[in-house]
């Protein structure tokens, strides 16, 4: 048919069926001059052909599908385009059903368009189109492809030459819709599509390309000139293939790249015989993703890029991409780039990679650049070099972004990372995990120009090397840091450098450098100089848990010096043979200090230095051990060392270290170790040497100087030629002090053995040494105790220098001090009742208290005396006179008391025992009246108010008092009286206190160096003249005190007056003088417990209290004084019974001092005296109370009579004239 206008198709149906257009070039079926609209209807045609175009349909002008159907099938053309339709002024479908099939032509083997090919909606299907040159199904030129919405599905089309389903003049446009493309071949460039011109853009819709072959490039799409770009939608691509390049995508020399923006791109399972199996760009602008999606798996290539392939550069802008399964059989397993990889921002992601070179990435003239983002690489392998970067003439560069390389390996060099021209970290992060070479850099290896790091953070963990270099190797050039952080975890090499392995040097002038758990086989488990200088002038040098199996645990330097500016860390390094932590086949200068250990090797545990060392700053080498010589360092030339500590350092031979020549040193402090030993060659220089902890330490050299040697516990400094040595102390020698450098004599005690040991010494009980706690570099004064202030000291060793001796026990009880513990120390003061004790007196309650009981109890004497004197009359009541035995025995029974309680016997008893014998004693001090206690002390008082706290001063302060009262009572009764009340109260006690002045005592036996006696308690003056006032003092308080007495008696008068009364009434005529013996019995009594302590002196103190009650028995023997019968009886049992007691406490005390001894026998004694005293007290006071009842009840029934005229002497009702009472 031919039209000569326009067809326009609403409705109805045109067949055409084996339409031939022999005659007419174009158009088997139908051929239309104008344009062909179809809106509607249905338009088919079948097995039609024409000789130069539209083998079925021929449009001059527009075809316009936009509903109805259309189909055509088997149209072919003999020598022109457009197999079955030809378009000569664009085709748009905006609806309806397009379809297609075994169509063929020279071009345009179904459809021939000029002008726009353009698919707004509907549906346009084309299958088993082929073309003999280019566009097996569609052929557009002049003129672009657009698929603004709707369906377009092309199968099994091909062409000779380019674009097996569509060739597009001047661009394609995908903003909608979908696209099929799928089992399509072009035996040229494109296998589904070429763009000859212009750009291919997809923003939108849904593109699929499957199982379409290019014979040259671009499996699916053929880039010639353009811009292929994916800002929005998706496109997938599988199953495509290319002989020569692009298994996917092709853009040609002269386009302008590839790049996503949006959207996402799919390629899976493309391949190129020979580059690029996904994508590849033959132009500067190469490849570029600033945004969408990109994902590539099971591409391959025969040589280059497995994935994309670019001539120019590689830029990832933003977005996501990743490539897995990419394979290349030369460069680049996933991405070839000819210039450079750029990365900004975004995620790129390539797993199980591999090429021969590259297996992630392989860059050819350009660098690797990374600023931003994420790069990350997993299980990339290459069989040559660079298992997921191989950056072949430039440098590998990451300013900023995340670089993460997991499970890469090079069966060469550079597991991880190659770069053959340097590489610079200024920032980002860097992570190599589980990677590993056969040969360098089992992370990454630098060839040339060495790895410059300044700044951001590498991480390795777990990457070995079959040689060197387990994380990193730098080659020529070197490794610098200068900022950031790099921490190298569990990395390995077979040979050297288990985690770093550098060829020029390592230089750190910043930053902070970690390598732990690391390990070599050979030289440097950490970190290994081949050549060049270890050079840390800065930053932070940390190391733990590295060994190698020769030389070097941590740090192997083997043709150059060390030098360091920053204390270097290293803790459990291990090498088989030199250098535990550190070998130096050089010099070894630490300027900044070094902390090491645990270490271990055979020679030198922590350090082997082949020539000099030198350590400006502090020193550490701790658990450093050798198997050979050298437990901490092992030099060959000469050593400058700090102040430096080794501790729990060993070796068979030198332990801490061994020098070749010269060695010098400042304070060197060794810890942990039994005969630490240092050795060097020639001289040894040490200042001082503290070997407190390291028991028979010892310096050795052909020379050895050095100020001291403090040593440890129990040992002595020596200092032969050549040696400088610790050696415990021999016997009878001690040392106590760190102060001390050399062992002290033991003191030597007279008639006692002490235990004195090297490092402890314990006196027994009552002796003591006196020592400065702080040196205890004198221990010859020694002294015996003169009372129980003596426990037996022990004292330990200390431990450090500055430290006190360590007091165990100490050598006088709280309160006493100095020689023989027998002064008070501050707060303390001598007792009334002892002055050989101490008392309490820091509180000022104490001392009130003291004030209150003082004056109320002496006043309460002075006014029941008063009473006594000043009433007395006639006959004396039988309760005073039993009162007054009662008082006389309680003031024995308590000496005797007091001298059993100082028994070591009485010390043995239980704690409960002794309490109970200490409470039955309380009815002996009740009874005793006088005596201000064991707890009281006049010197207190003096401390309080700012007195010097002497004997004599507090005599006049506790005299006072006293006088006061004594005056009072003159002037109110009568000065005989008072002198009589006086002398009776006060008296005993006055003269006593003239009897402390007296006490003498021995620190030391007499025939021995400081046995001389001490009289410490004289008042000042001339010590022989004041003894003789002393004692003419004493003699006339008894003359004062018995003379005043007998005057009175003597020249008594009618009608007697009360005091004489009291003096003569319970006496016979002939014995009315006896109440002087009395009071020279408790004068002397008590002039002999004072000036004979029981605790200085108690047998001496028993004897002269038994030579005074036998003296006392016998007068009353004799004389009989009492006018009542039974008052002679009873006084004299008491005498016996007291002079019992202290018959028994002389044995007590000379048993208690005798080897053989039975506890069974003292302890006996202890309860008979206790229970004898406090019996007889108690049995007395029940007698006084009896008594003392019945004469109150006598005298009221006296009162009784007077009243009604009988008149009977009141004193017959107490005694009548009975001889009991």
């Amino acid at each position: 048919m031919h039209v000569a206008g326009d067809v326009n198709l609403g409705r109805g149906a045109l067949q055409f069926k084996e339409c031939h257009a022999e005659n007419q070039s174009r158009g088997g079926a139908l051929h239309v001059k104008g344009s062909l609209r179809q809106w509607g209807g249905s338009c088919e045609a079948s097995s039609c052909s024409a000789t130069h175009g539209g083998g079925a349909i021929a449009v001059e002008g527009r075809l316009e599908v936009s509903g109805g159907s259309m189909s055509i099938w088997n149209a072919s053309v003999g020598a022109g385009n457009g197999g079955a339709i030809l378009a000569s002024q664009g085709l748009v479908q905006r609806g309806g059903q397009l379809a297609l099939e075994g169509g063929s032509a020279e071009n345009g083997g179904c459809v021939a368009v000029t002008g726009n090919f353009t698919v707004s909606g509907g549906v346009f299907r084309a299958r088993e189109c082929e073309a003999e040159e280019e566009g097996g199904a569609v052929y557009v030129q002049r003129g672009m492809v657009e698929v603004l919405d709707g369906n377009v599905t092309m199968q099994n089309a091909s062409a000779t030459g380019n674009g097996g389903a569509i060739v597009a003049a001047e661009g394609l446009h995908q903003h909608s819709g979908q696209i099929l493309l799928e089992g399509c071949t072009s035996y040229s460039s494109g296998g589904a599509v070429a763009v000859l011109g212009g750009d291919a853009l997809i923003s939108g819709g849904d593109f699929r390309l499957a199982e379409c072959v290019a014979g040259v490039k671009g499996g699916c799409f053929y880039i010639l000139t353009g811009l292929f770009q994916v800002s929005g939608g998706r496109m997938s691509i599988h199953d495509a293939h290319a002989y020569k390049q692009g298994g996917a995508i092709s853009s040609e020399v002269g386009a302008q790249g590839v790049s996503v923006r949006g959207g996402s791109l799919t390629l899976e399972r493309c391949r190129s015989d020979s580059n690029g199996g996904g994508i590849a760009v033959e132009w500067a602008d190469g490849f570029q993703m600033s945004g969408g999606e990109f994902r590539c798996t099971q591409c391959t290539s025969g040589l280059l890029a497995g994935a994309i392939l670019s001539m120019g550069y590689v830029k990832m802008l933003a977005g996501v991409a990743i490539i897995q399964d990419a394979y290349a059989g030369a460069f680049g397993g996933a991405i070839y780039s000819d210039l450079s990889f750029v990365q900004r921002g975004g995620r790129l992601t390539l797993r199980s990679c591999g090429a021969t070179r590259g297996g992630g990435i392989s860059i050819r003239e350009g660098g690797f650049n990374i600023s931003d983002g994420h790069f990350e690489c997993e299980s990339c392998t290459a069989e040559y070099f660079g298992g997921a970067v191989y950056v072949q003439n430039n440098i590998f560069e990451i300013g900023g972004g995340n670089v993460s390389i997991r499970n890469a390996s090079a069966g060469e060099s550079g597991g991880g990372i190659m770069a053959q021209n340097g590489a610079l970290q200024r920032g980002g992060r860097l992570l190599l995990d589980d990677c590993h070479s056969d040969h360098a850099g089992g992370g990454l290896l630098v060839w040339t120009n060495g790895f410059n790091f300044t700044g951001g953070e590498f991480h390795s963990s777990r990457c070995s090397s079959g040689r060197e270099g387990g994380a990193v190797s730098a080659g020529d050039g070197g490794f610098v840091v200068s900022g950031g952080s790099i921490t190298i975890r569990n990395s390995r090499a077979e040979t050297h450098g288990g985690a770093i392995a550098s060829d020029e040097g390592f230089l750190q002038s910043g930053g902070r450098l970690v390598m732990e758990g690391c390990s070599a086989d050979s030289y440097g488990g950490g970190l290994f100089l081949h050549g060049g200088h270890l050079k840390l002038v800065g930053g932070e040098f940390h190391s733990s848990g590295c060994t190698s199996g020769l030389h070097g645990g941590a740090i192997a330097v083997t043709d150059g010096s060390l030098f360091s500016n920053v204390t270097v860390n290293i803790t459990n390094a291990k090498a088989s043979d030199r250098g535990g932590a550190i070998y130096v086949n050089g010099h070894a200068h630490f300027q900044g200090g070094l902390s090491i250990g645990p270490a271990s090797a055979n020679q030198g545990g922590c350090l082997f230095v082949k020539r000099d060392m030198t350590v400006s700053g502090s020193s550490i080498f701790q658990s450093c051990t050798a198997s050979g010589t050298g437990g901490a360092l092992s030099v060959k030339g000469n050593l400058r060392l700090g102040n430096a500590s080794f501790q729990n350092c060993s070796a068979p031979a030198a332990s801490v270290f061994t020098v070749l020549y010269n060695a010098s040193m400042d304070v060197v402090d060794i810890h942990g170790v039994t005969g630490a030993e240092a050795r060097c060659g020639e001289a040894l220089r040490v200042r001082f040497a503290q070997c407190a902890h390291a028991p028979s330490c010892r310096l050795e050299g052909q020379s050895v100087d050095t100020r001291g040697i403090a040593c440890g516990r129990g040992q002595g400094f020596r200092h032969p030629v050549g040696v400088a040595t610790c050696e415990v102390c021999n016997e009878e020698l001690t040392r106590l002090t760190m102060h001390s450098p050399t062992c002290v004599r033991c003191p030597h005690v007279l008639g006692t053995t002490i235990s004195c040991e090297p490092a402890s010494l314990s006196v027994p009980e009552g002796f003591m040494v006196v020592l400065d706690l702080h040196r205890a570099d004198d221990l010859s004064e020694w002294y015996r105790c003169p009372n129980k202030a003596c426990p037996g000291g022990q004292l330990n060793a200390s431990t450090e220098i500055g430290k006190p001796v360590q007091v165990v026990t100490p050598m006088c009880l709280k309160g006493y001090e100095g020689p023989g513990c027998a002064s008070c120390a501050a707060g303390y003061a001598r007792g009334d009742a002892n002055v050989l004790q101490c008392v309490d007196c820091s509180q000022s309650y104490q001392a009130r208290r003291y004030v209150a009981f003082y004056i109320v109890k002496t006043l309460a004497l002075f006014v029941s005396a008063v009473a006594s004197v000043a009433f007395s009359k006639g006959e004396r009541a039988a309760s005073a006179t039993l009162l007054n035995q009662l008082m006389a025995f309680a003031a024995v029974a308590s000496v005797a008391m007091s001298g059993a309680m100082q028994t070591k016997a009485f010390v043995s008893l239980q704690h409960e025992t002794q309490d109970l014998l200490e409470y039955l004693s309380l009815p002996v001090a009740a009874a005793q009246g006088q005596g201000s206690g064991g707890q009281m002390s006049a010197e207190c008082l003096l401390g309080l108010v700012g007195w010097e706290k002497s004997v004599h001063q507090a005599h006049m302060l506790m005299s006072i008092w006293p006088a006061v009262l004594v005056a009072g009572l003159a002037v109110i009764k009568g000065g005989w009286l008072a002198a009589v009340v006086g002398t009776n109260v006060f008296l005993p006690g006055f003269t006593a206190a003239f009897g402390k002045y007296l006490v003498a005592y021995r620190l030391r036996p007499e025939d021995s160096v400081g046995g001389e006696l001490h009289w410490d308690f004289l008042p000042p003056g001339p010590a022989a003249a004041v003894r003789a006032s002393v004692l003419a003092a004493v003699v006339a308080c008894f003359a004062l005190g018995a003379g005043s007495w007998l005057y009175v008696v003597q020249s008594r008068r009618e009608p007697m007056q009360p005091h004489v009364a009291y003096l003569m009434q319970a006496y016979k005529t002939e014995c009315s003088i006896w109440e002087i013996e009395r009071l020279v019995r408790k004068m002397l009594l008590a002039l002999v417990t004072a000036m004979l302590p029981v605790t200085l002196s108690p047998a001496l103190q028993m004897e002269a209290v038994s030579l005074i009650l036998t003296a006392s028995v016998g007068l009353h023997f004799y004389f009989q004084p009492y006018k009542v019968d039974f008052f002679n009886n009873s006084e004299i049992a008491l005498l016996v019974l007291a002079l019992t007691m202290t018959g028994l406490t002389t044995c007590l005390v000379a048993n208690d001092l005798h080897w053989a001894r039975t506890m069974l026998t003292q302890q006996v004694m202890i309860f008979l005296i206790c229970f004898l005293a406090a019996g007889v007290c108690l049995v007395m006071m029940l007698r006084f109370a009896f008594a003392f009842l019945a004469e109150r009840r006598a005298r009221a029934a006296l009162k009784g009579l007077s009243g009604s005229g009988t008149g009977r002497n009141p004193a017959e009702g107490a005694v009548g004239r009975r001889n009991l009472p």
